[in-house]
């Protein structure tokens, strides 16, 4: 029990200086973003994933789905109806809320175009799509929504959720509307926003 309490300490005084180093390194890509080209490495990169078959478009534009509002609220939905998990249901909404504007926040501060607007002969594969590109809204909601109920799941289980987040990233640089950096930005958002929230009374009262 005294080594339990003793893990739980460290991992207590760890997070802050996890959640600093994020943001620190957030700001630096930030500034790389910001200033509206797109390196040589992140461009190869982006090239090769958006240059992967024209086949693979139908499931992008499915997997990209896991990153909107609708699926975030369909999620908040089955919390609260169906698991009967009412605080669970409220984190995640909280956490959706909070990693949306500090995604719109950065958007307009950064303001960097999408990659269609930053690169020769990229289209987007996806008809609705606006706005500035860093960071990634879908790559933070996707992050936010399935860190946010990690716990709550059986171990066996919790490696669909990491596949979810990286799903949602790739099918977002596949389709031509975020450039790598976006969609790594967007996950540190994500993450920051849930490491923030396990602080909450909300996260310590939740039924796991």
């Amino acid at each position: 029990m005294a080594k339990i309490i003793t893990l739980h300490r460290r991992v207590q005084i760890k997070r802050p200086v996890v959640i600093i180093s994020l943001v620190i390194l957030l700001i630096v890509l930030s500034f790389v973003a910001a200033s509206g080209t797109m390196g040589s490495l992140e461009t190869q990169i982006f090239k090769w994933m958006y240059f992967m078959s024209d086949g693979l478009r139908w499931y992008a534009l499915a997997f990209t789905q896991f990153g909107n509002i609708w699926v975030c609220i369909g999620i908040i939905g089955v919390l609260f109806v169906v698991h009967k998990n009412p605080r669970l249901a409220l984190l995640v909404m909280q956490n959706s809320i909070a990693v949306y504007l500090c995604v719109e926040i950065l958007k307009f501060i950064v303001a960097r175009p999408r990659p269609m607007l930053l690169l020769s002969d990229i289209y987007s594969r996806e008809v609705a799509v606006f706005g500035y590109g860093f960071p990634s809204g879908h790559t933070a909601l996707a992050t936010v929504m399935s860190l946010t109920i990690i716990g709550s799941l059986n171990n066996r289980w919790r490696w669909l959720l990491l596949l979810w987040i990286g799903l949602v990233a790739w099918s977002r640089i596949y389709l031509g509307v975020h450039a790598p950096l976006d969609v790594i930005g967007g996950f540190i958002v994500g993450l920051v926003v849930v490491l923030l929230s396990q602080n909450t009374s909300l996260h310590k009262t939740i039924k796991r």
